[in-house]
Parts: C-alpha cells; sequence; structure tokens
C-alpha cells in the first residue's frame, strides 16, 4: 500500500498537489498584511526570511486541510481519492495497452 506513493499514482497526486500549493502559496505571499516587517537594520536575507514565514505556514495549514477533509468526506486519503476518480475511469475506458500509453 505505502508504495502507491512513489508509483504513478503518487506522482500525479504529487503535481496536482504541487501546482496548487503554489497557487495558494503565491496568493499569500502577495498579501502585504501577511508580511512580518523587520527593522532597517536587519539584513536583507533574514527580513525575506521573516516576510515569507507566514505564508508559508498558512499554505501547509490549508494543504494539510484540504487533505483532512478529503480523508474525513471519503473515508480515504487524497492519493487513494484522485485515483478513484480520475485514473481508474480513465483506465476501464482506454485500457490497459500500449495505444494508452
Amino acid at each position: 500500500m505505502l508504495s502507491n506513493y512513489t508509483a504513478a499514482t503518487g506522482l500525479f497526486t504529487g503535481l496536482i498537489v504541487a501546482i496548487v500549493g503554489m497557487e495558494i502559496y503565491n496568493m499569500f505571499r502577495k498579501n502585504d498584511s501577511l508580511k512580518i516587517k523587520m527593522p532597517e537594520q536587519v539584513p536583507p536575507g533574514v527580513a525575506r526570511a521573516f516576510e515569507v514565514l507566514i505564508p508559508t505556514c498558512l499554505t501547509c495549514i490549508v494543504i494539510g486541510a484540504v487533505g483532512l477533509v478529503c480523508q474525513l468526506a471519503t473515508g480515504s486519503e487524497l492519493n487513494a481519492f484522485i485515483f478513484n476518480m480520475v485514473q481508474k475511469p480513465l483506465q476501464s475506458l482506454i485500457g490497459n495497452n500500449i495505444f494508452a500509453v
């Protein structure tokens, strides 16, 4: 069961979560009210690290909440949910042959 996370189903889920997560992160990062303002004496590298601290934490919370809601609503993890809703119907429609690949 754990090997499904590194197989094709896990790769597809990883791509979807990465794209959605980066879009959520960019939305939070553009919001100036979520940035921690540092004094002028603080080096720029340290100030940038603190600016993205809250957007990064909020993105992790949102992605975790989506996974938890999916598990509570369907009874299966996000990886299995995406496999059953996207990949299984395509496999039954196209089949497992060289032309499907």
